[in-house]
């Protein structure tokens, strides 16, 4: 007998290639094949009824169930693209940038996923920069073009609640975890997008070991701020003053911190009531002092709000702190009792200036050198209308002891008279 044959065995299907959860950055100047490629796969996933990501935050990372149908959605385009992809340039690359601008955030969802970036800029749709440390540095990747920048910027929005509205020239919202995302829609340039995450938990003590501050002024520090005194953190950084900020925060151990910020910049053990930067914040900072605090943080004080803050600290609260931008001392005297005169009616700077130095406040100062690093570079008392170095220009100690450390030795807290020596 002769065997019956056997029936011929198909080749398996071949496994679906994994797409890349990170986008790729693609070189040279794909402009206009990635816009085409990205309406082919849009028109694409409307023929099949396939639907982007409609809201996303860092958290979902890339889902990759509909990153798996858009990749052979997105070869297929590619294949009928007009232009030939230029010798040399990764088609799954290419596709992967279109891909993670529906599914994700684009060539910002790897940055969100470095936790050594504190901010994202995005500058049109060709230019991605971030902050991580010192300074300001240009990453490789691009979007397809501007509309698929605001997509990206109106999907994160939307996961804070934030609807961008047809013609609206601004939007701006707040991640869950504090991370503030604020999209500008100018005509020339744009769209522009910047990303700010919240400052990292840091202690004194860190700040010490870095050499922003000395262990004598973080012993003192800690000390202003579990007596309480009112302090006012002056800086020509933004960055290193919500540094600070942070540090001072988490030096009030068992207090109740309330703490007012222009939008997601402050990540410690408070309570954080986020606003807009450069508005009137006057009404957060009333709604944090109806929430009892033993120490007021209001940490961009840029208009009015001074007002109602200073106020605050010269009686309502038992210390806190106030940061604003300046490069001495005396410029963050002038600019407080200006901002203050804002919110007084009719104005009047001699009467704001009376309210500044009613009461004794520590004044310090942190400056960015030209290396990169910031440090706190000097340390003043303003009691009855004087200033006063407590650690001067060197941070070494002038002998002065202020007003508030008699106060802490009355109440029994351990002073080192070292600090002042």
């Amino acid at each position: 007998p002769v065997a019956a044959p056997r029936p011929p065995v198909a080749p398996a299907p071949p496994a679906p290639r994994p797409v890349a959860a990170r986008p790729v950055a693609v070189a040279g100047d794909l402009g206009g094949i990635l816009q085409s490629l990205h309406e082919r796969v849009s028109e694409a996933m409307d023929a099949q009824g396939i639907r982007p990501v409609l809201a996303w935050t860092p958290a979902q990372g890339q889902n990759e169930a509909l990153a798996q149908r858009l990749d052979a959605v997105a070869q297929d385009a590619l294949r009928g693209l007009d232009s030939p992809l230029p010798a040399g340039t990764d088609a799954h690359a290419v596709a992967n940038v279109v891909i993670s601008e529906l599914v994700a955030a684009g060539p910002l969802t790897a940055l969100f996923e470095d936790a050594s970036v504190r901010r994202i800029l995005v500058n049109g749709a060709e230019t991605i920069q971030v902050v991580r440390g010192d300074g300001v540095e240009t990453v490789p990747g691009r979007f397809s073009g501007a509309t698929q920048v605001i997509d990206v910027a109106a999907r994160i929005l939307r996961s804070t609640g934030v609807t961008l509205q047809p013609g609206a020239a601004f939007a701006e919202g707040v991640l869950s975890d504090g991370t503030r995302v604020h999209l500008a829609l100018p005509a020339v340039g744009g769209p522009y997008v910047t990303i700010d995450r919240p400052t990292p938990g840091i202690s004194l003590d860190a700040l010490a070991d870095r050499g922003a501050v000395t262990p004598a002024v973080a012993r003192f520090l800690e000390l202003a701020m579990r007596v309480g005194t009112s302090v006012v953190v002056s800086s020509n950084c933004v960055d290193a003053r919500f540094e600070l900020l942070t540090a001072l925060i988490g030096a009030a151990t068992g207090l109740r911190v309330v703490a007012v910020e222009g939008g997601g910049r402050i990540h410690a053990h408070a309570v954080v009531l986020s606003g807009t930067t450069g508005v009137d914040n006057t009404a957060l900072v009333q709604q944090a002092l109806k929430m009892r605090p033993d120490r007021l943080v209001v940490a961009d004080c840029r208009g009015p709000e001074a007002f109602t803050a200073v106020s605050a600290l010269n009686g309502g609260v038992n210390g806190g702190v106030i940061g604003l931008d300046a490069t001495s001392p005396d410029d963050a005297v002038a600019r407080l009792s200006r901002q203050v005169a804002l919110g007084l009616a009719g104005g009047g700077y001699e009467r704001a200036e009376s309210m500044v130095q009613e009461s004794p406040r520590i004044l310090v100062q942190v400056l960015r050198g030209a290396d990169g690093a910031a440090r706190v570079t000097q340390i003043v008392e303003l009691a009855g209308g004087q200033l006063q170095d407590v650690y001067g220009p060197d941070l070494q100690a002038t002998g002065h002891t202020p007003a508030f450390v008699g106060q802490a030795r009355a109440l029994g807290h351990a002073v080192d008279p070292n600090l002042f020596r």
